[in-house]
C-alpha cells in the first residue's frame, strides 16, 4: 500500500520557526564558549591542561558551525519539501482537471420502456 501523505503546512511553519527561535542563541553561544576556551587555556598554571585545552578547542572549533550549517540546511529542505508537496497537490488538481475535460463522452443506447 502506497503511503498517505499529510503534509500540513502551517504545522511545518510552525516548527520551522521554533527551531530557528531555538537555534538563534548558538551564535552567543559559540561566541562565549570560544572566548571562555581561550582565557582558561591563557589563565592556566599547567602546561598540561593548557595543551589539553588548545587541543580540545583545535579538534571542536567547526563542531557548532557545522550543526548550525545542518540546522539551516534541514529546515531549508523541510520548507522546500513542503513547497514541492503543495506545488504537487496544485499539478495534480490541475490535471486532473484537464483530464476530466478529456475524458469521451460516451453515447449510451437508450433504455427501452418497460412493457
Amino acid at each position: 500500500m502506497a503511503p498517505r501523505w499529510k503534509v500540513k503546512p502551517e504545522g511545518v511553519k510552525g516548527v520551522v520557526t521554533r527551531t530557528v527561535a531555538a537555534a538563534k542563541p548558538f551564535e552567543g553561544q559559540y561566541k562565549s564558549f570560544v572566548d571562555n576556551l581561550n582565557a582558561a587555556g591563557q589563565n592556566c598554571q599547567s602546561g598540561i591542561v593548557s595543551k589539553a585545552l588548545t587541543d580540545f578547542a583545535t579538534h571542536h572549533q567547526l563542531t557548532l558551525p557545522r550543526i548550525v550549517k545542518r540546522t539551516h540546511n534541514s529546515l531549508n529542505g523541510a520548507v522546500k519539501a513542503t513547497n514541492a508537496y503543495i506545488e504537487g497537490d496544485h499539478q495534480m488538481m490541475l490535471d486532473a482537471q484537464r483530464n476530466a475535460a478529456k475524458a469521451p463522452v460516451v453515447d449510451l443506447p437508450k433504455r427501452k420502456p418497460a412493457k
